[in-house]
């Protein structure tokens, strides 16, 4: 049209799907790096063992360890950002 309002420049669409796909790229490399990593978690630590675990650093092996229930957990795998690069 001869009009003097501007228009939208014809491949803006494909540069914000393509923007939004990268984000959301770097969102599951994120999440994969962040809930890949696994946690020591003391659920029947008491105060006082905290604070000895705070002061003397907690150190678990084959020569240390620590009076207490100790188990290792990780987050479960979560595909949201992943899908959502599919969709787009």
């Amino acid at each position: 049209d001869n009009t003097d309002e501007i228009n939208n420049p014809p491949l803006l669409e494909l540069a914000d799907l393509n923007l939004a796909h990268y984000r959301n790229s770097a969102d599951v490399e994120e999440s994969g790096f962040i809930v890949g990593q696994p946690i020591v978690s003391m659920p029947n630590i008491t105060t006082e063992q905290y604070e000895i675990i705070k002061k003397d650093k907690l150190a678990i092996g084959a020569r240390d360890g620590f009076p207490t229930k100790v188990e290792i957990v990780q987050a479960e795998q979560n595909n949201l950002a992943k899908q959502l690069m599919a969709d787009k």
